[in-house]
């Protein structure tokens, strides 16, 4: 199953400077355990934005996706087609792969039909002047679990998490 994961305000803004606008261990702590041991896929901005020793994510493949052709990045394959990966990941592994951002790479998985289910935290509040935000999905997904408002001690803002499936033509 291929799964988008997301972080996004009131208002879809997903970055800020090229970095998560908030703080929220709690849910950093639940993103490092669904995706342990499974493909995490991401633009090389994402990449960049990761703090070098967490580069490349432990206990995961790391795939970037980015057209610069000498790209180089220890730790992590390296390409130019989230298409060709989407397409042929599912056949070469059989853990779990998670869409893991940032906007563009976001913006193409969204549509594509292997792309079965998104898990999006839902952050109360509204990032000023953010640059990055998450594509417009509410025509094409429909939600189907919500967590009640989570907010742990140490994190900045409280936030729901909610799991969307495409919608069938029925829908």
């Amino acid at each position: 199953m291929i799964t988008i994961l997301a972080a996004i305000d009131k208002q879809g803004a997903i970055g800020k400077d090229n970095s998560i606008p908030w703080k929220l261990p709690s849910d950093l702590r639940a993103f490092s355990k669904r995706t342990q041991d499974g493909v995490v896929i991401m633009g090389r901005k994402t990449w960049e934005s990761l703090p070098i020793e967490y580069r490349p994510l432990p206990r995961r493949t790391n795939i970037i996706i980015t057209s610069q052709k000498d790209y180089y990045a220890p730790g992590a394959f390296i390409t130019d087609s989230l298409e060709y990966v989407l397409n042929t990941v599912r056949v070469i592994s059989e853990n779990n792969v998670f869409v893991i951002g940032g906007a563009q790479i976001y913006e193409q998985a969204i549509n594509h039909p292997n792309v079965t289910k998104m898990i999006i935290s839902h952050v109360n509040t509204t990032i000023e002047n953010p640059d990055a935000y998450f594509p417009n999905f509410k025509d094409d997904w429909v939600s189907n679990a919500r967590t009640q408002l989570i907010h742990d001690t140490d994190d900045q803002y409280a936030y729901s998490e909610l799991q969307y499936c495409r919608k069938t033509k029925k829908d």
